[in-house]
Order: C-alpha cells, then sequence, then structure tokens
C-alpha cells in the first residue's frame, strides 16, 4: 500500500488520470518517474529547485498489493562523475521527497570534490512508526526489489535508520556489486563500523587547525590567539555513529597527523539531552558509556557525579541547548539539517543571536538544501557567521566525505572484478587502516 506521504506528494503533480498514464506497473510494484527536462515543472512543484546540476531523476516509488505502508523515494542528482550514483538509504517516520533530494546533491558534491568516478543519489523509505520487526523486514525487502530497476544509475548504502543488515538484504536482491557497506560475511567493508565518515571530520579538524593562522589576516578573526588543537575545547551534537566515532577517534589521536594531540571535550548531545563541563569530560569514557541506542549523556552524568561528587558538571534534558554552549570547536553530527538558523521559519536548533560562541564549525552533519528558501537563508547565515560572528565553517560536503571515499574506492576497485553472487559469499578482503585515515 502507497505510504500516505508519497501519496501526497504524487497528488501535488498529477491529478488521476494523468498518474495512472506516468505510473510504471513491475508485478505489485509502482515507479513515478520525473525526468530533469521533461518534468522541470513538475519537479519544482515538490519543492525541489532545478538547475544546471540536477536532479537528473526524482522517483516516487511503492508497493501496491501488501496490506502494509511500502514506498519511499530515490534521487538521482547527477552522473557526471560516473556511473552508477552512490548514496545512502535513509529510513525514517519523517523523510520526504525534498530531504531526499537534498542529500542527493550532497553526495553529488562530494563525490566529485573527492574525484570518485560516481554521480551522487539518495534514496529514502517511509517508515510508520511502531512498526514490528518483521514488517520491517519486510519493508526493507520490498525496498531492496524496487531498486533493482535502478541498479545501473544508483547503488545504496547505510543511513539514517538502515543499517550493514539491511544492505545485505539490498545485496541479495540486486547483487553483491551493486550495495556499498555489506556485512562481512558478504565482504562488506563495514563503514560505520570503521568510522570512516568520522575520519574525514577528525582529519579536517587537524587540517583547519594546522592553517588557522592564516584566518588571523582577516579582522574578524585578529581577536583569536595562535591555538593549536590540543588547547581547544570541542562540542559533539549528536553521539550516533559519527559523533561517537569523532570522539573515539579523536581519542586515539591516530588520525591527527599535524596537530598530534586531542583537544578538550566539553559537551555532548544526544536524544536524552546534553552533559557539558568547562574542565572536559572523559574522552575515554564516553565511548564505554554509550548505550545501543546511542546514549550517553545521563549515564555519564550520574555516573561521575556519584563517583566524584563534582557538582560543576551541566546536565540538561534539552539537546538542542548545548548549541547554547560555546567551545572553540563545534562539530554538528545529527540528521539535521538546519542546526542553526537566522530566526525560527525553519524549526533550527538554535538561532544565530542564542547560539554559545564558537570558532570553527566542522559540519559532519549534511547540511545542503535544494529548496530555494533554504538555500538563500543559508547563504545569509554563512555570512553573519563569516564576517559578524568570526566563525568559520567547514563545509558539509568537504569534510563529511569519509565515508563515500572509503566505500567508492573499495567498489572502484572490486567493479573491475564484478564478482557475483552464487549462493556463496566472496571472502571478506582486508580492510585497510590508511584508507580511512586518508580520507580527507
Amino acid at each position: 500500500m502507497i505510504p500516505k506521504l508519497v501519496s501526497q506528494e504524487v497528488n501535488k503533480i498529477f491529478g488521476d488520470d494523468e498518474l495512472e498514464k506516468r505510473k510504471i506497473k513491475q508485478d505489485n510494484y509502482c515507479f513515478v518517474e520525473l525526468e530533469h527536462e521533461r518534468d522541470k515543472e513538475h519537479i519544482q512543484k515538490l519543492g525541489i529547485e532545478v538547475n544546471e546540476l540536477g536532479p537528473r531523476k526524482v522517483i516516487c516509488m511503492w508497493e501496491d498489493a501488501s496490506p502494509l505502508e511500502v514506498g519511499g523515494y530515490l534521487v538521482v542528482d547527477n552522473l557526471a562523475m560516473g556511473r552508477p550514483s552512490l548514496g545512502g538509504t535513509r529510513f525514517t517516520p519523517t523523510v520526504d521527497i525534498r530531504e531526499v533530494a537534498s542529500l542527493a546533491r550532497g553526495m553529488t558534491l562530494k563525490n566529485a570534490a573527492a574525484d570518485l568516478p560516481f554521480g551522487g543519489g539518495k534514496s529514502g523509505i517511509v517508515a510508520k512508526e511502531n512498526i514490528t520487526a518483521e514488517q520491517r523486514a519486510e519493508v526493507i525487502e520490498h525496498f531492496a526489489q524496487m531498486l533493482n530497476r535502478y541498479i545501473e544509475i544508483y547503488n545504496p548504502g547505510p543511513d539514517v535508520g538502515t543499517n550493514d543488515e539491511d544492505m545485505k538484504t539490498f545485496a541479495i536482491y540486486n547483487g553483491l556489486n551493486n550495495v556499498v557497506s555489506k556485512t562481512v560475511d558478504m565482504g562488506g567493508n563495514r563503514i560505520d563500523i570503521l568510522g570512516a565518515a568520522a575520519g574525514g571530520v577528525v582529519v579536517a579538524l587537524d587540517e583547519v587547525f594546522s592553517k588557522l593562522y592564516k584566518l588571523r589576516e582577516l579582522p574578524q578573526f585578529k581577536k583569536y590567539p595562535l591555538w593549536e588543537l590540543k588547547d581547544a575545547t570541542v562540542s559533539i551534537q549528536g553521539f550516533g555513529a559519527v559523533g561517537f566515532n569523532a570522539a573515539k577517534l579523536l581519542a586515539e589521536g591516530k588520525l591527527l597527523a599535524k596537530c598530534k594531540q586531542a583537544p578538550k571535550l566539553v559537551g555532548v548531545s544526544d536524544k536524552d539531552g546534553y552533559i557539558y563541563r568547562d574542565d572536559g569530560l572523559d574522552i575515554h569514557e564516553l565511548p564505554r558509556l554509550k548505550t545501543d541506542d546511542h546514549v550517553v549523556s545521563s549515564r555519564y552524568y550520574q555516573q561521575n557525579k556519584k563517583a566524584q561528587g563534582k557538582d560543576d558538571f551541566k546536565f540538561c534534558n534539552v539537546a538542542d541547548d548545548m548549541l547554547r554552549e560555546s567551545a572553540d570547536v563545534l562539530i554538528p553530527a545529527t540528521p539535521i539539517a538546519n542546526y542553526i538558523g537566522i530566526d525560527h521559519t525553519h524549526n533550527p536548533c538554535v538561532t544565530v543571536d542564542q547560539s554559545g560562541h564558537w570558532m570553527v564549525i566542522i559540519e559532519a552533519a549534511n547540511t545542503l538544501s535544494v529548496e530555494k528558501e533554504r538555500n538563500e537563508e543559508r547563504h545569509r547565515l554563512e555570512k553573519i557567521l563569516f564576517h559578524k560572528r568570526g566563525i568559520f565553517i567547514a563545509t558539509d560536503y568537504l569534510v563529511n566525505s569519509g565515508g563515500v571515499i572509503f566505500a567508492g574506492l573499495r567498489k572502484a576497485a572490486s567493479d573491475s572484478k564484478r564478482t557475483r553472487h552464487s549462493g556463496r559469499y566472496p571472502r571478506r578482503p582486508q580492510e585497510s587502516a590508511e584508507m580511512a585515515r586518508s580520507t580527507p
């Protein structure tokens, strides 16, 4: 059954009669495909800005026979760097076609900036809340079969709400070489476990601090001392795969080639709230206390307050309020594009006038948008942060592309062999620590 959110998107552009003409039926699966040139007006009606980059193809798809709501979106933004496009599959109750299109544009720019021979794409599954494990498995299986129609132009990977086990299902239906980051028994490269995306963020932080002295030529940055990274304080918004691994990799220090010593972590937020301490949090203890659903703030606060009797820890159950706290470096690492805004129009986590004071923002979160109004606000926001507040922003697609670089290089290598699934999985290739380390 078509999800209500998907139905609403389709009804924005087609009446019943025209929808029947445009709908492509394949067994019990339905597809509505919009092309860049032919359907520009239809795409723009969906709130997606169309320009010379893309999107090349916007697709709504669903399963028509199941009583369960099964469906979602695929956006292939650009194929100029090569085929197929690469990008994760998001699985949340609120994912919409504009979010998927924005994420696909981010993948276009990430792959191009990294000089990977792949285009940019993204898919999204509309998840009904509180479905059972069996229902979730059914949704994943149906979506895998829907994606099979597009394996020549799009290969999925894990994203928010999906994991390597889901990619295993995708690979069974679409072939081992048409999915990235599968399970180990399928020769997977375990992108999230190895922290490839976080590795790129840490390398970027190291590089930015090694060049900070150049910013002092600008008047708004003269107030900052010539700090090294080891003297800086850091707050991380979100303790999921990227935020957790960023903290872990900073603690290990293996990716700090230029600054050598880890900075002081003073703030971490998760879905339960945030923990903050001026004198710093135990960067080694935080990963140990993290629960399976990426919660650490309340546990860390309770354990340390009882053990040490200290009252200089701050815990708040409003996670977004961490962005009101100051640190030299902010790492936004949640799936929230508008972590900061000029006003409340687009429901940011915090507005500029209420935010903490930062010197550098390393955008581990994806912030690009293909919505015209949000793009315009982002440009205004960047001017305020850079020129008036003296904050240097390391833009998302330049610093959070470690995951796709890791996956893209592995895929480029395996594509030359074209392993086919014959009921027996290939041996797992040896993981390369150097590859993860070199993700800029």
